[in-house]
């Protein structure tokens, strides 16, 4: 990765910042638009609210996308993949750092990445109905277990 080297011939700076980056390429995308900053707070300052990452600065600028794309082709994927793979796909989303939010893309597309889970526990214990899912919180989910009477 090459990250603003001058080139004395041309008079300029090459760049080759790719989103994997992390802070590194919001940065680079907020000084095209943020300018006359001599400080890092100034240029996470977006309408006078300073925001706590640059990547927050972004999305307040507009300058990043909201992952939609991403949800709407796990939907799509789940018409006629797996859990599995649709596990998969979301895995090799979170290596290759290319959702922005990937929280956001979790809690609109969970219930489809959980499937078969519980269907893979009752098969592999032999007792339907086992496992039940309760939602503690809006980012927390439980396996809960009844409790049976063998006698």
């Amino acid at each position: 990765m090459q990250v603003l080297v001058y080139n004395h011939k041309k008079h300029s700076f090459s760049h080759d910042i790719h989103v994997g980056s992390g802070e590194l390429y919001y940065i680079w995308i907020l000084l095209t638009f943020q300018k006359g900053c001599k400080e890092f707070d100034c240029i996470k300052t977006v309408d006078g609210k300073l925001y706590s990452s640059f990547q927050d600065a972004c999305y307040a600028l507009g300058l990043l996308s909201d992952d939609k794309e991403f949800i709407d082709g796990i939907f799509e994927a789940s018409r006629s993949q797996s859990g599995q793979m649709l596990r998969v796909l979301f895995v090799r989303l979170l290596i290759m750092s290319t959702m922005h939010k990937p929280d956001n893309v979790w809690k609109a597309t969970w219930k489809l990445l959980a499937d078969e889970i519980l269907y893979a526990r009752r098969r592999i214990l032999n007792i339907p109905g086992i496992f039940t899912i309760f939602q503690l919180s809006p980012t927390f989910y439980v396996l809960h277990s009844r409790s049976y009477h063998l006698c």
